[in-house]
């Protein structure tokens, strides 16, 4: 005869298990509050930096302050050669009156380029294949620029710079009666000593020139 064996009903899962698990987890994080939550004495709690957008940052009185950029921006530096040196005389229109069109184009590019006049004007006459010169006191570090406005009797006014030791160090390239020496930008001393302005045209008249100054950071006149 088989003796059967009692056994205990087999065992089903609480079908509220998976609701009680889920209503602990809740409790449980109800009970830690967010870092960023307003603590009870009603105090403002700034949240880690992390949680924070990186375009801005937030110090504890909550003024907004920008986030460093990860390449700093670039100085803007002045044109060397062209831009205002250029642009200054674009309109410019002679008058006939040499020594008034010569101061006029010299406040037209002299101050907005940062120079100041070196000397008085110079007024002189022409003749066809005559050479008039102006000496140019010139200092190492420094750098000038000429302007030169002839009458109306001078189509083309050319005028060239030589060094102390006689050699060309700039030229105007122009065919018109208002030469600027440089055009595109200043000339810049190398030595001390007396640099000549050259003037010369292939009909008579007169002339006024004016002669500029940028001193360069740093350096001081020796005259």
């Amino acid at each position: 005869m088989r003796t059967l064996l009692a056994q205990p009903p087999p065992s089903h899962p609480s079908r509220f298990g998976p609701l009680l698990m889920w209503l602990a987890l809740a409790l449980s994080c109800e009970q830690q509050p967010r870092p960023w939550s307003a603590p009870p004495d009603g105090k403002r709690v700034i949240p880690p930096r992390h949680f924070l957008p990186t375009a801005a940052l937030s110090d504890s009185a909550g003024a907004a302050t920008a986030a460093p950029s990860a390449t700093p921006p670039t100085a803007r530096r002045p044109s060397r050669v062209g831009g205002l040196w250029v642009s200054c005389y674009a309109g410019f229109r002679d008058s006939g009156v040499p020594n008034v069109d010569v101061t006029r184009l010299g406040l037209l590019c002299g101050p907005e380029n940062g120079m100041t006049p070196h000397g008085p004007i110079v007024q002189g006459q022409l003749a066809p294949a005559q050479v008039a010169t102006v000496a140019l006191q010139a200092t190492t570090g420094h750098c000038y620029r000429i302007f030169a406005v002839a009458s109306a009797s001078i189509d083309d006014l050319n005028v060239v710079l030589r060094s102390p030791r006689g050699s060309v160090l700039a030229r105007d390239d122009s065919h018109d009666r208002w030469p600027i020496v440089e055009p595109e930008r200043p000339f810049c001393a190398l030595e001390d000593g007396t640099y000549s302005v050259q003037l010369s045209a292939a009909t008579a008249g007169t002339f006024a020139l004016a002669i500029w100054q940028l001193t360069a950071r740093g350096s001081r006149s020796r005259r």
